[in-house]
Order: C-alpha cells, then sequence, then structure tokens
C-alpha cells in the first residue's frame, strides 16, 4: 500500500513534466517557424527590390482555347495579360509580337530585345512574345491588344527557325477558339493537384524568389531559361564548337527537320502563315499602324560564315546543309510576305557584325540569343524603324 501511494504522485508528478517539455517544444517550434516564415517573407520582399521577379519565379502555363497556352495573367512575375513585362500601360509607341525569341529566352527580362528596343530608340514597348507561339497567335494578339494599347508600330518577331511548323500546328486555331489540347508544340502543362509535396514545390517556384535562388544557386539559371526550352537531342546529333570568341554548340538534324520544302507539313504551315500576315495587315491598316517583319534567323545561318573554314569537313557538310535549306525557305517566306505587302527587316548583317566581338548565343545548344545577340537584333531594328545608331 506504501508503494501503491507512493507510486501514483511519481507517475502524475512525470506526465505533468513531460506534459510541459512538449508543450515548451511545440511553442518553440511554432516561434521558429513563424520566425522564419517572416525572415523569408522580408527577405523576398527585399529581393525584389533589386531583381526582377520575372527573371526568377516559374509562371503557370495553362490551356487556352483562343491561344492553345499561355501564362496565367500576373502569375511568376508577368503582367495581367500573362506577358513579360511589369505592368499593362494605356498606351505604347510599339507592339512586339513573337515567339520565345522575342519573349527573350536565355536572357533577363530587360535583355529580350523588345526592352532594349525601349531603351535604344527611347519608346515604350510592349513584349507580347511567348514560347512555343506562331502566326496565328501573333494574329489573336495583335487582334487583342492593337485596340486596347494604340501602338503606332508593330513588329511581328517572326522565327524562321520554327515559326511556320508552328503555324501547321494552330491552324484550327485561326478560324475556329474550339481547338483545345493539355500538350502543344512540346510545352507540357503539369498537373500537380493530387501530390501534396510536387504542389508545395510548385508553388514556391511560383512565388519565393528565395526559394527560387536557392533552388538554383552554382548554375546560370537564366542561361538555362526555363519550361518553354524544348528538349534537346542526345550528343551524338550535335555540333560543339570552340574558339576564342565564339564557344556553343549546333543541333543541325533537329534544326535542318524544320526547313523541308518537301513536307506537307511546312506547307501547309507556309498557307497559314500567308493568311495570318494577310490579317494582320488588315489589322494594321485598319488602325493606321506601321506593320514590320523583323525575320529572326537562326543561330547556325548566323554562325556559319563566320565558322565553316575551321569545320571539320563533316561538320561543315552538316551546316552547309542548315544553311541552305534555311535560306531556301527564307527565299520563299519573302515572297509570300511580299503579297501582304507588309515590310521585312533582317537583322543578320547586324548580328555577324556583333558576332565578331564575342558569343551572341550562349555556349549551349539552345537556339535563343544571349543578351548581347538580341541586343544586336534591337539596334539594326532601331536604325530601320528611326534611322538611329547601332
Amino acid at each position: 500500500m506504501f508503494l501503491g501511494l507512493s507510486y501514483r504522485p511519481l507517475r502524475f508528478f512525470g506526465w505533468r513534466k513531460l506534459s510541459n517539455i512538449i508543450k515548451i517544444i511545440v511553442q518553440n517550434i511554432a516561434l521558429t517557424s513563424v520566425s522564419v516564415f517572416i525572415v523569408l517573407l522580408v527577405g523576398d520582399m527585399s529581393v525584389r527590390l533589386f531583381i526582377d521577379s520575372v527573371d526568377y519565379l516559374q509562371p503557370e502555363l495553362i490551356v487556352d482555347e483562343e491561344y492553345g497556352h499561355r501564362i496565367k495573367p500576373g502569375s511568376g512575375g508577368h503582367d495581367a495579360n500573362g506577358y513579360r513585362n511589369n505592368s499593362v500601360p494605356d498606351k505604347i509607341s510599339i507592339l512586339a509580337v513573337g515567339d520565345s525569341n522575342t519573349y527573350g529566352v536565355s536572357a533577363s527580362s530587360q535583355q529580350s530585345w523588345p526592352s532594349w528596343l525601349s531603351k535604344i530608340s527611347g519608346r515604350s514597348v510592349y513584349n507580347a512574345g511567348l514560347g512555343g507561339y506562331g502566326p496565328v497567335q501573333y494574329v489573336k494578339i495583335i487582334e487583342e491588344l492593337s485596340k486596347k494599347l494604340s501602338p503606332e508600330i508593330i513588329v511581328i518577331g517572326f522565327y524562321l527557325g520554327n515559326d511556320i511548323m508552328d503555324a501547321n500546328t494552330y491552324s484550327g486555331l485561326l478560324d475556329s477558339s474550339s481547338y483545345k489540347r493539355s500538350y502543344v508544340s512540346n510545352v507540357e502543362i503539369p498537373n500537380n493537384k493530387n501530390n501534396y509535396f510536387v504542389s508545395l514545390r510548385q508553388w514556391m517556384s511560383e512565388n519565393s524568389m528565395i526559394y527560387q535562388m536557392i533552388k538554383h544557386s552554382g548554375s546560370s539559371f537564366i542561361d538555362s531559361l526555363r519550361f518553354l526550352e524544348r528538349k534537346s537531342m542526345p550528343i551524338g546529333n550535335k555540333i560543339m564548337y570552340n574558339s576564342d570568341l565564339i564557344k556553343t554548340v549546333f543541333n543541325p538534324v533537329k534544326r535542318l527537320s524544320a526547313f523541308d520544302l518537301n513536307s506537307k507539313a511546312l506547307q501547309e504551315g507556309m498557307g497559314v502563315s500567308e493568311k495570318s500576315l494577310l490579317r494582320i495587315s488588315a489589322v494594321c491598316k485598319s488602325i493606321s499602324s506601321k506593320c514590320i517583319i523583323l525575320l529572326i534567323p537562326t543561330k547556325e545561318l548566323v554562325y556559319y560564315s563566320l565558322i565553316k573554314n575551321n569545320l571539320s569537313r563533316d561538320d561543315n557538310i552538316s551546316l552547309g546543309r542548315v544553311v541552305n535549306a534555311e535560306l531556301a525557305l527564307k527565299k520563299v517566306f519573302i515572297s509570300i510576305a511580299g503579297k501582304t505587302g507588309i515590310e521585312i527587316y533582317d537583322p543578320l548583317d547586324v548580328m555577324q557584325a556583333k558576332a565578331l566581338s564575342g558569343n551572341i548565343y550562349p555556349g549551349h545548344a539552345g537556339g535563343h540569343p544571349n543578351g548581347r545577340g538580341y541586343f544586336s537584333i534591337a539596334s539594326g531594328l532601331n536604325e530601320r524603324l528611326f534611322g538611329g545608331p547601332h
């Protein structure tokens, strides 16, 4: 009995002590969690004062019945229209439409060609480019935004590397809004709603600058930009080139497949491109805006004449085929575009001149220019439009 009486108080006091310890631990965890959250929140807000969030945050890609796909408005630092601008102005001087080469893949938002054009010309430029887009989307963007933004000039960033094929891919959108799919032009739209941890990481990627900077520390985040980059082919199909001035990787097999004039898909894409440009021309005339096609060349075409004497025989033949095929396609496209009455500007010469002083493309197999490359495009376009210096 004595032992029993002494055991219960000890057990009581032991559980109470344990309960207090657990309570203290929970309080400390909660306090630490709140402190970490506040530090991360303040840190995130501080980082945004110095770094443009659109260059780090991952935007949310969504299915769109009009465009096939688009960036969710306001996500990943993008504007209310889902484009790579800080905000949507009431009026602009220049509307830039295009694909990933206009969006500015492989460069910061301030080093895309629309941003450079704005700095060089002193005029307001609205960037309405997005990866995976083609002539069909260009029509819809111009029809949607031209009346809202009242641009004096509309620049169509037409990329010979894949825009004509993209026109064929999206042909069903040109005259109908019922075309809808969740996977188009190698742009996959993820669905992580049923996986909590994947959804959490996705949310952090879309909203936390600190998370993204930690996640991508030790790598060139902008150079490896981003969800719209196509998957490259095995190393055996590539040509690695390394000199004092030019360091890059070419993918001639992949590039050549987009230039086959005997391809039914390319031929149909040409027809869709012509219809699209005719509609764009009509819009430009209806709002009294100057319209110009910026004919963006491939990396292979820009670099080939500068490096061909240093290539092996096989590599020279391989890249030469790509360049000849692109030049043949370019000739056909210029003939078609000429029927629409839209002016064409070709920045090839200024890009090649810029390449003589160093890389204008990143050192990987991606086909998008770097900041220097986009600058050369913008400086040449500024000369064409306003007579300003390169």
